[in-house]
């Protein structure tokens, strides 16, 4: 593997030009910025991933540590659209909506995340005889954390591009997301503090 003559040179001013690919020209320059910052924080989600102390939120066992984290996000994504009351079968649905999961191994990993105080489970306000979820204060505390690691390699990872050099013409969208990325960083470290007090 070796870098583009054009990369050495400063030829390469698109994003266009860096990934070769028609479509990119059609993005304006805000989107492509929203594009790059995209990717670049998938891949600092997934460096923080290998080095988050999994046992504190993911059931062991290979992929199932990967639905686990579809659950986890779904059980946060409902409570943010509005919802209480939670079931089980409502969390089945939801994930049967982004991914392909038995209902047993469903069962599996849902109950892994109450037994690890991921996710709380409590009786219904509206039936007694049926059982609900929520995020647990532990749970959202390690979301949090998974966050800010993300975050904090997020710049990194960016000193890494093309665009990183203050003469490429995307350089001063990308900066403008990652100033707000570095504010979302560094109040979420302030949260932590706090809880940790």
């Amino acid at each position: 593997m070796k870098k583009s003559s054009k990369a050495i040179n400063g030829g390469i001013t698109t994003l266009y030009d860096i990934l070769n690919v028609a479509s990119a020209k059609s993005l304006t320059e805000a989107n492509a910025a929203n594009f790059i910052t995209y990717i670049l924080f998938l891949r600092s989600f997934s460096t923080s991933l290998t080095t988050f102390p999994r046992h504190t939120i993911f059931v062991p066992g290979g992929r199932t540590s990967n639905i686990h984290l579809v659950l986890v996000t779904g059980q946060v994504v409902l409570q943010l659209r509005g919802y209480d009351d939670i079931s089980s079968d409502d969390l089945y649905e939801y994930m049967n909506e982004v991914t392909k999961i038995s209902h047993s191994n469903f069962r599996r990993i849902l109950d892994g995340a109450v037994k690890m105080n991921v996710i709380e489970k409590s009786f219904s306000s509206f039936d007694k005889r049926v059982k609900q979820y929520k995020i647990s204060d532990f749970g959202f505390e390690n979301l949090v954390m998974l966050f800010g690691q993300s975050l904090s390699s997020l710049q990194e990872e960016f000193e890494l591009t093309l665009v990183s050099d203050s003469g490429h013409e995307l350089n001063e969208a990308c900066m403008k997301i990652f100033s707000l990325s570095k504010t979302f960083h560094d109040a979420l470290k302030d949260t932590i503090k706090g809880n940790t007090k």
